[in-house]
């Protein structure tokens, strides 16, 4: 497997993403993550931060999606919503600030 990496490369990246729209509840479905209406990858936990007042997930997406700042949709079943890819950590508690998430 790691020698298939090796040769073909990275394919997916594990990033941060921001979800707009209502708080969420926390979560560990696994939703769809599209771009153009296509799917291309999954969230793997979401949740709503009171302290940064946004919703937060993990997704496993290609890599050519994963750049900062690239807007993406999540298909939550009974809706879908736009999300944007963030920098990780979401707090990054070495240099006290929200990584990300302030400018």
């Amino acid at each position: 497997m790691l020698k298939k990496i090796k040769a073909e490369g990275i394919q997916r990246k594990l990033v941060g993403l921001i979800l707009h729209g209502e708080p969420l509840s926390q979560t560990a479905e696994f939703w769809t993550v599209e771009a153009g209406g296509q799917p291309v990858g999954t969230i793997s936990s979401a949740v709503y931060s009171p302290d940064l007042q946004k919703n937060l997930a993990y997704g496993m997406i290609p890599i050519e999606y994963s750049a900062v700042g690239t807007e993406l949709v999540v298909d939550l079943g009974e809706m879908k919503v736009k999300a944007t890819v963030t920098a990780l950590p979401f707090i990054d508690n070495r240099k006290k600030y929200m990584a990300g998430l302030l400018k």
